[in-house]
């Protein structure tokens, strides 16, 4: 029996899949936030967790990978 990979169980993010991500999307200065000088994208953790979550969070999907591994 072959278990499915995370990509047959999970669809990421338009912005993923289109390939419009940035990887400074997940290297946050958190000294900067500390400080409050962070730019917006890090300083809004409700803006930080959407740009840096890759799957849609409605999937429900993170519990189901991290149990594969």
């Amino acid at each position: 029996m072959t278990l499915p990979t995370l990509f047959d169980i999970c669809t990421p993010r338009k912005d993923v899949l289109e390939g419009k991500i940035a990887e400074s999307d997940f290297a946050a200065d958190l000294a900067q936030v500390l400080r409050g000088d962070a730019p917006e994208e890090y300083a809004d953790p409700v803006r930080f967790f959407a740009n840096t979550y890759p799957m849609h969070p409605s999937q429900g999907c993170a519990g189901r990978e991290d149990r594969r591994v």
